[in-house]
C-alpha cells in the first residue's frame, strides 16, 4: 500500500499524486 501518511506529513503532493491516493483509498 502506498504511504499516504508520509505524503500528508511531508505535504509535497502534486495533483497527480493526490488523485492517485484518492483512487486507491476508494478502492
Amino acid at each position: 500500500m502506498w504511504n499516504y501518511r508520509i505524503a500528508v506529513q511531508n505535504r509535497r503532493m502534486t495533483k497527480s499524486d493526490f488523485c492517485y491516493v484518492v483512487i486507491h483509498n476508494n478502492m
